[in-house]
């Protein structure tokens, strides 16, 4: 399954109901192949599942892992950071089930992991390696901003057998600063899909599930009603009452530029008013104005927006025109 589409990917905690998607993947030759993992028998693949929900502290290592998700909602992958307990540094990983390969989502996938790692776990350095003969994880990691760091000789033993790796590491001062932003493109690019994603998904598509999706679950939106409460069912309800006001609204994103971990978008709605809305009683007018607006994105959902409506324009149209004969 290959999409030249920008792919919308989600990271998100596993859930013991994942098992039959997990052994899929962990019993996969050509996923695990060139991984530290063995070719799990269903045992193995409940006992990782098991370990990675629970998470226990009596290991050596603190071992973090997510699904990786589409648009779809269907696990189709997994990532991970693995911090041995008392460092500042962690190792990054990932696999994708390969009818997904070529969509660009491990990419994204690691650029979300090591902002993670970076900004909610507040590690020094995230490191990965990849062994010479897998130059698709190679591009991976340059792709997402790592600097190759060396090789290093038959330091793993991957299924039996003794193997060299490449050594790939970032800093957080690299990647909070922008140092990196040259060495990665696409993790911006998976921010805009991700703002853009929603944005469809929400307005144009008439889908209240893309907040639960796509935002944090302590997601704050600064232009929005006092009222409106945090997370995304403060969200779903106030998209409901509008929606009521307006219907069939459409967006369209004229520009969207992304820096870091902000997205800002220019966009252009439209709308018919059929009820009560900002004092004015329905015209039946198709309404029409434009709005900016700046996310934030946290752990690959979105965490903060701030927006500013051209309000004045969009108030000027719902206005009761004048009777030329008064």
């Amino acid at each position: 399954m290959k999409d030249a589409a920008m792919a919308e990917v989600k990271l998100r905690p596993l859930e013991l109901t994942d098992l039959e998607s997990v052994h899929e993947l962990l019993s996969d030759w050509s996923v695990v192949r060139h991984m530290l993992f063995p070719l799990c028998s269903r045992q193995d693949s409940e006992k990782f599942l098991l370990d990675a929900v629970v998470q226990p502290e009596t290991t050596a290592w603190r071992s973090i892992v997510r699904g990786i998700t589409d648009s779809s909602s269907v696990l189709i992958g997994l990532c991970g950071i693995a911090i041995l307990r008392g460092s500042e540094e962690g190792e990054i990983w990932y696999l994708v089930r390969p009818d997904h390969w070529g969509r660009g989502l491990a990419t994204r996938a690691a650029g979300q992991l090591i902002d993670f790692g970076f900004r909610e776990l507040c590690l020094h350095r995230i490191w990965a390696c990849c062994l010479p003969e897998n130059p698709a994880s190679a591009k991976v990691l340059e792709k997402v901003g790592m600097r190759r760091e060396g090789l290093r000789r038959e330091n793993l033993k991957i299924h039996g057998v003794w193997k060299d790796s490449v050594l790939y590491a970032v800093l957080a001062d690299e990647w909070q600063t922008g140092a990196a932003a040259a060495r990665r493109p696409v993790a911006a690019e998976g921010n805009k899909a991700l703002v853009l994603g929603f944005v469809d998904r929400l307005i144009n598509q008439k889908d209240p599930s893309a907040a639960d999706d796509l935002l944090a679950a302590d997601y704050v939106d600064h232009g929005a009603p006092r009222d409106q409460p945090r997370g995304p069912q403060g969200v779903i309800a106030t998209y409901q009452k509008v929606s009521q006001a307006l219907a069939d609204m459409t967006v369209v994103t004229e520009d969207v530029i992304a820096e870091g971990d902000r997205v800002v978008t220019r966009e252009r709605a439209e709308a018919t008013h059929v009820k009560l809305l900002l004092g004015f009683p329905p015209s039946g007018k198709r309404v029409a104005w434009t709005a900016i607006s700046i996310y934030r994105i946290a752990g690959g959902r979105i965490a903060e927006r701030w927006g500013l409506i051209d309000i004045r324009s969009l108030i000027g149209q719902l206005r009761p025109q004048a009777s030329l004969h008064e």
